[in-house]
């Protein structure tokens, strides 16, 4: 949907103070959004225990790492629009993502198709599978 011109003007402003008090408190917010990608990571491991326990498990408990995955994706640019060094980040999810692999297959898209446009399967193709349902 288009936004209207009020709500571009809205859009700019909120854009205008956000980029002021994420440059104010760069080192604070720089600090939380490193924080975030790795626990979200890492919280990702309890899943691959789960999904080697009980397959049937990692089938129903498979969206909120989506979630998970999702929110590390969406940070990685804003760490690197910092100039952050990312590297070891970047390999953590790499590594992830070797181990998401293992455990999916192709599915359709898993959350609202509304959100499908804003998320292209060849950047985000953990939301276009599923574990089997074994």
């Amino acid at each position: 949907a288009e936004l209207t011109d009020k709500q571009r003007e809205q859009l700019a402003t909120l854009t205008r103070q956000h980029d002021a008090v994420r440059q104010e408190w760069r080192h604070h917010y720089e600090g939380k959004l490193v924080w975030e990608a790795n626990s979200r990571l890492d919280a990702m491991a309890h899943f691959f225990e789960e999904c080697a326990q009980d397959p049937k498990l990692c089938a129903r408990v498979y969206l909120p790492e989506v979630l998970r995955r999702t929110t590390v994706a969406e940070i990685l640019p804003a760490l690197e629009a910092l100039t952050t060094d990312i590297t070891d980040i970047k390999r953590k999810a790499q590594r992830t993502d070797a181990r998401l692999r293992r455990v999916i297959q192709p599915a359709t898209f898993v959350w609202s198709s509304a959100l499908q446009p804003a998320y292209p399967q060849a950047d985000f193709w953990w939301m276009y599978a599923r574990p089997p349902q074994a």
